[in-house]
């Protein structure tokens, strides 16, 4: 069951994140860490299924760097969805302030022969997640967010949130075939 509350209010963040040293950062370290908030709930059963990524056992990834595959993830060629049995997958990124988003289908399990099918690593699992928040940014980029989350904006305006201040940190299922995105903003 997905729910947005319209009403949701982002003056919520009582509790600090904690700093995180990342093993390649694109920003200086001093940068803390801020979850962004999730506002769909999750009812999942299997809630418990979740896609990690770390890099030396330090939680998260840069979205930039994803996307590109060229970070050595923990596990990178592990198959996670080898035990759940999903050919494919919808992504949905709920952010604070911007509308509800529909999702996006990620393949899950590929076809290499015509009689042979593999399931997708988790490098390029997180490559795959990573292009859809690309679009995501894009997409909301330009739309106006509700005023009382103005510090979750999107954007390339000063202050606004970018695709470099992004990092990963896992996909975690939230109900049947929909699994959610939990992402972290480096802020300075």
């Amino acid at each position: 069951m997905e729910t947005f509350d319209e009403s949701y209010n982002c003056s919520f963040m009582d509790e600090p994140m904690p700093q995180v040293a990342p093993r390649r950062s694109p920003s200086p370290p001093s940068a803390r860490r801020e979850r962004v908030p999730q506002t769909l709930e999750i009812v999942s059963p299997d809630r418990h299924f979740k896609v990690n990524f770390s890099v030396n056992g330090v939680p998260g990834i840069p979205v930039v760097e994803a996307m590109s595959e060229s970070v050595e993830l923990d596990g990178g060629d592990d198959k996670p969805f080898t035990s759940n049995g999903s050919r494919q997958i919808r992504l949905v990124i709920k952010w604070p302030g911007y509308s509800d988003n529909k999702g996006w289908y990620i393949p899950v399990k590929e076809r290499i022969s015509a009689t042979e099918e593999t399931y997708i690593t988790r490098k390029h699992f997180a490559a795959q997640v990573s292009e859809r928040v690309k679009r995501f940014v894009k997409m909301n980029a330009k739309r106006q967010i509700r005023d009382s989350c103005k510090e979750w904006t999107l954007g390339n305006e000063p202050g606004a949130i970018k695709l470099e201040d992004l990092w990963l940190v896992s996909v975690t299922r939230a109900s049947n075939n929909i699994y959610v995105a939990e992402l972290e903003v480096q802020r300075s």
